[in-house]
């Protein structure tokens, strides 16, 4: 069925039970229900229907999970409900009235569809563990197994070893035995059940005798097709020379930890991996719902209260997307959903959906006790993350091993910051495989329960998404950057509060010469500066270290004058300033091509020339323009147009009637080059000081060894001098010390995508819309150029906007048109720094001596020469640096107080 934009009451997200049930009860209830799943047909992983060509005679011979399964796939296509088959959900936000779903059906062009609630029924995936070997062809999931059994009547290899544990491992043998499979060992992890649990699962009884008698006849057929069960064995590995030829299991303790010596060897070419399921949960993120951590029900658990609402208002989550509880309660947890939406909606009454949902809680009740009677022999143990040697692949989507990983960590033991170290978990999958693992490398590395460990950001889109798909011309381009009436505004936080600041005060009192506030590029770098020269200097961060904009940006040299350089009013206008600005570039230039020898590391720089493009005779005008500057200031560059373009450049659309050519943009990494700096400045002596937030800035003119009291979360630092190198906060921490800095902050949009062929030797600007766009040497194209974000509160503050992926996707498919089918396989938010007259904050304030700043607009290319630069003014050494020009000011926000 196509997509009507018309709007839903209610939207279900899943075609599996939990989605099915929903969908008929809500249709049944009244309200205008549509039902989304990217599958030709309903039911879902449990009940998934045979393939084309296969012809169903006798339901009967299919079991009574087929059986189950049809009626309620008849009764949802029966209902009413519009139902989306082969759609996909690839972002979901909220609208003015409810929530809007962008949805590609068949590939096609991304559309919405509008509702006022939506049911996320997304279901669970087959839980990845990792152990060498485990990439090897021949191992495979049970639901792929199974979906082979199933949908083609197809078994692959001929000796199957079944590794899993929990209600899987009893009933995934015993299926496969009775599609022709022959296994030759079925391992569970877990212990074998014990007097004790045979009782618990005896009281729990009552409303589960259908439950049991399944179990009793899957252990049935395990005895009649001699199949042993052997419990408290775990896969160890899996070897061969391509493919699967061994598999080694061994016995495990309670918490599934390997015991030495208990290794046994089976020869196999067919190793099923079924250690349960994990909820499939990036939708549910996504929109920010809350979870719980229950390793036994899959890992993260959304919460909700007994109407399947989550703390997200409009928002259910039902099925084993929400915690894996099997189908029987996803069926009745979806039923119990529609009722809600049904009374939240007005469409029922109180007691008339109490009535209908009575029996429904008590059924789910019931079988909530069947799973705590059993938690002690299904309960996952930590062992499972435990098998990986260092030279495992982890990630395989990016190659990355335990062993790169669990270096990582010991740097920085987050999982966004490892991502950024590693690539692991930023292929087409976005962790959904290696996720888990990382989070619980991170947990074991700091003691904590993996529970505490945040999953990294989701962002848009759920899916990899041809460009093509999303571009979208209807989207207007924001125009320069200018601050906008009506433009998001970062809510106040509310996570500090008054009495930080006192306890503060209870803490340890430091001293130091030098104060760094600010971890990112900026910071780290003045830090290095000056410990380098003996300098005593502490360098500050309120979390981790490059985790803010200098570690969220895409890398690039910005040498030629862009268009957030530029004030509207032509380049003439500006002439002096970007003279300035154009000389900066290449004092910048200077540095970078030195800067890897200095920190004697890769910092994974390339010069790869970089474009400036116009379309319009106005804007390629302004390219002359600012040419004409560029020269006179030393940055070379050429205007080429016509069939000299054309040569140069052939992947440029028609639409492109010239563009600047500059030799010496190119790009570095990003995520390592702040971090490298801060740790040469350890290595030199420096202090670095992480998770240290700054709370408040007493200034003392009496005192001239210490003029500063900075209390932070982690006690109070008595400091000689200040740098605030905060960056796009850089405003609040002069707020402190009586200064006003004319800036502000933008959250801005980038899109990643899929690796290709080399395409882009060199980055692309546009001199009139916003656009940047290159090709890492990972073969992803980075497409941004400023498109705004959403606003949130700390610590969730940008989050990506589906309506800039379409501007900017547009803008980059109009200057390159061959980008039509690659996909975005994520998006990321970054920080940039706007000042009212557009000119950097660097120097030392005259009305509060001591007191310096370093904050670039185009930071993460001019960063490291101003902080050079300040750093040399604090050293007070004559000659080593000219006066920072008047607009860089520090005190030009206070001008009436001079």
């Amino acid at each position: 069925m196509a997509v009507d934009e018309r709007g839903y009451d209610v939207l279900i997200v899943g075609g599996g039970p939990a989605g099915m049930a929903a969908a008929s009860t809500a249709a049944a209830s009244g309200l205008r229900a549509a039902l989304i799943d990217e599958r030709p047909t309903l039911g879902g992983q449990v009940y998934k229907q045979p393939g084309p060509g296969m012809r169903v005679t006798d339901a009967r011979e299919m079991g009574a999970q087929y059986r189950a399964g049809r009626a309620l796939i008849e009764e949802a296509e029966a209902s009413g409900a519009d139902l989306l088959l082969r759609t996909t959900v690839v972002d979901l936000a909220p609208a003015d009235e409810g929530w809007t779903a962008m949805v590609q059906t068949d590939g096609g062009p991304v559309a919405p569809v509008r509702a006022a609630r939506v049911i996320v029924a997304t279901g669970a995936n087959d839980r990845p563990v990792v152990f060498p070997g485990w990439t090897l062809p021949g191992v495979i999931t049970a639901g792929g197994l199974q979906t082979l059994a199933k949908t083609q009547s197809v078994i692959p290899g001929e000796r199957i070893v079944f590794a899993g544990s929990g209600p899987v491992a009893l009933a995934f043998p015993a299926q496969l035995a009775g599609y022709g499979a022959n296994i030759v060992a079925a391992l569970e992890a877990g212990p074998a059940p014990s007097p004790g649990d045979l009782i618990r699962i005896a009281r729990a009884a009552p409303g589960n005798v259908g439950l049991l008698r399944d179990a009793a006849a899957y252990q049935a057929a395990l005895l009649r097709h001699r199949i042993p069960l052997k419990y408290g064995r775990i896969v160890v590995r899996a070897e061969g020379d391509g493919r699967v030829e061994r598999v080694v299991h061994a016995r495990v303790d309670a918490d599934w930890r390997v015991i030495p010596g208990t290794e046994t060897t089976v020869e196999a070419d067919v190793l099923c991996v079924g250690y349960g399921f994990t909820p499939s949960t990036e939708l549910l993120r996504l929109v920010g719902c809350s979870f719980d951590s229950r390793e036994d029900l899959g890992g993260p658990v959304i919460r909700t209260d007994d109407w399947r609402r989550t703390d997200v208002a409009g928002v259910y989550a039902v099925g084993d997307g929400a915690g894996v509880e099997g189908s029987a309660v996803a069926v009745d947890e979806g039923r119990i959903a529609a009722l809600a939406v049904a009374q939240d909606a007005g469409r029922m009454s109180a007691a008339d959906a109490a009535a209908s949902a009575a029996p429904l809680l008590t059924r789910v009740g019931r079988r909530r006790a069947l799973t705590d009677a059993t938690h002690r022999m299904y309960r996952v143990g930590d062992g499972i993350f435990e098998l990986a040697t260092p030279e495992t692949v982890v990630c395989r989507c990016e190659s990355v091993t335990a062993g790169a990983i669990a270096e990582a960590i010991a740097e920085a033991p987050e999982v966004s910051a490892v991502k950024g170290a590693t690539r692991a978990g930023m292929g087409p999958c976005q962790g959904r495989m290696c996720g888990r693992h990382i989070a619980a490398m991170i947990a074991a590395a700091r003691d904590v329960p993996i529970a505490e460990i945040p999953p990294a950001t989701p962002r848009m889109p759920l899916r990899p998404t041809a460009i093509g798909a999303i571009a979208d011309a209807e989207v207007t381009d924001p125009g320069l950057f200018e601050a906008k009436e009506g433009a998001p505004v970062e809510p106040a936080r509310t996570d500090l509060v008054a009495e930080e600041i006192v306890r503060s005060a209870r803490g340890p009192v430091t001293e130091t010469d030098v104060l760094v506030i600010g971890g990112g590029i900026a910071g780290a770098a003045v830090a290095y500066y000056l410990a380098k020269e003996g300098v005593e200097v502490e360098l500050l961060e309120r979390a981790e270290l490059n985790r803010e904009a200098s570690g969220t940006n895409a890398g690039s040299f910005h040498f030629q004058l862009a268009i957030h350089q530029l004030s509207g009013r032509g380049a003439e206008a500006d002439r002096a300033r970007l003279l300035s600005d154009a000389r900066s570039s290449v004092e910048a230039y200077g540095l970078w091509t030195r800067l890897g020898a200095e920190l004697d590391a890769d910092l994974g720089l390339h010069q790869t020339g970089g474009w400036m493009v116009a379309e319009t005779p106005e804007q390629l005008a302004l390219l002359h323009e600012k040419h004409v500057l560029e020269e006179e200031a030393g940055i070379e560059t050429e205007v080429l147009t016509g069939a000299a373009l054309r040569d140069r450049a052939p992947y440029f659309s028609d639409r492109v009637l010239g563009a600047t050519y500059c030799g010496l943009e190119g790009h570095a990494n990003p995520l390592v080059t702040a971090l490298l700096y801060a740790r040469r400045a350890a290595e030199h002596g420096a202090r670095v000081r992480t998770h240290s937030e700054v709370l408040a800035i007493d200034v003392d003119d009496a005192s001239a060894a210490h003029r500063f009291t900075v209390h932070t979360t982690r006690g109070t630092i008595r400091a000689r001098r200040v740098v605030n190198c905060a960056g796009g906060w850089a405003g609040e921490q002069a707020a402190m010390v009586g200064l006003r800095f004319p800036i502000r902050r933008e959250g801005l949009h980038v899109n990643v995508t899929e690796s290709r062929s080399p395409l882009l030797p060199s980055m692309v600007q546009h001199i009139g819309r916003r656009l940047t766009l290159k090709q890492s040497t990972h073969g992803s194209f980075i497409i941004g150029g400023g498109w705004p974000t959403g606003s949130t509160g700390y610590p969730r503050r940008y989050p990506t906007q589906w309506r800039s992926a379409a501007g900017n996707l547009r803008v980059a498919l109009d200057v390159v048109p061959a980008l039509e089918d690659v996909r975005v396989v994520r998006t990321w938010s970054g920080v940039i720094a706007f000042t009212d007259d557009l000119s950097p904050i660097v120097g030392e304030s005259a009305l509060v001596p001591g007191y310096y700043a370093c904050v670039a607009t185009t930071g993460f290319t001019f960063s490291p020469i101003y902080a050079r630069q300040v750093a040399e003014s604090i050293l007070d050494r004559p000659g080593t640096v000219s006066p920072f020009p008047e607009r860089f000011s520090l005190d030009r926000g206070n001008a009436a107080l001079v």
